[in-house]
């Protein structure tokens, strides 16, 4: 019996010992141009073990729902959407930021007006 205990433990703790990842990015998204007043999603698919914490920032300020009303990060799948898109209000850089025990990972988005169609917005991420 102790001979079983033994490898379940042993098991276990290698299980545990290589199910360890510095969180990554499940995609990689396409640029996009939106109209004025449009909503605008920016996806932050992430994955780790321990599962990062994220956090969207923009102009490396912390998006927070009290400084950014119009703002709303899924908890879920961690996406930002921007809501009724203003160029003058939103463009700028925005970056997703997951870290963990192990590493971390940032993506970062550049949302630019068009000037030729002052109605649209540009979203590229680098």
């Amino acid at each position: 019996i102790e001979v079983n205990l033994c490898r379940v433990w042993h098991s276990s703790l290698i299980e545990s010992f290589f199910a360890i990842a510095a969180p990554y990015f499940l995609n990689s998204p396409a640029p996009k141009t939106v109209k004025l007043g449009d909503n605008l999603l920016l996806p932050c698919h992430v994955n780790g073990r321990p599962a990062p914490t994220v956090k969207w920032f923009k102009k490396n300020v912390l998006i927070t729902g009290s400084t950014h009303s119009h703002i709303s990060i899924d908890a879920q799948t961690h996406d930002l959407t921007i809501h009724a898109i203003d160029a003058m209000r939103d463009t700028g850089v925005y970056s997703c930021s997951a870290v963990n025990d192990v590493g971390s990972v940032n993506r970062v988005y550049n949302l630019t007006l068009l000037c030729r169609q002052r109605t649209l917005l540009k979203c590229s991420y680098v």
